[in-house]
């Protein structure tokens, strides 16, 4: 009796490791596609840069194909900084969480194109 109760416990535990194992580890497989950067005239020579994390984990290292991004007023490193042409990093390389935004404005006679280069999972 006792030898048939340890090979249920055992099977059963064998069919939940089997069922946790084909569960996908989120549920939604993410990329830079994930990322949504937006930017908006805020008049002038000012633009706001809405930065966004849609996918369902937190991305880290989010690098940004910026061009030549310069700004005539100062944007706070930590949240993003051209670390060569055509390479810019936001949060310092931090954790985007989930369904999260960062917003920025910079100043500069014309608009700089920015796309995702790449981000991982953190």
């Amino acid at each position: 009796m006792r030898k048939m109760i340890l090979v249920e416990a055992s099977l059963k535990l064998f069919a939940l490791y089997i069922f946790l194992s084909v569960l996908p580890a989120s549920s939604k497989e993410c990329s830079k596609r994930d990322i949504v950067i937006s930017q908006g005239d805020s008049g002038g020579l000012e633009y706001e840069v809405v930065i966004v994390n849609e996918c369902e984990d937190s991305l880290c290292d989010i690098h940004v194909d910026c061009g030549t991004f310069s700004s005539y007023k100062l944007v706070d490193p930590g949240v993003f900084r051209r670390l060569s042409p055509g390479d810019c990093l936001v949060l310092d390389g931090g954790p985007l969480p989930p369904r999260r935004a960062i917003r920025f404005v910079y100043m500069n006679d014309r608009k700089f194109p920015m796309l995702v280069k790449d981000a991982i999972f953190c």
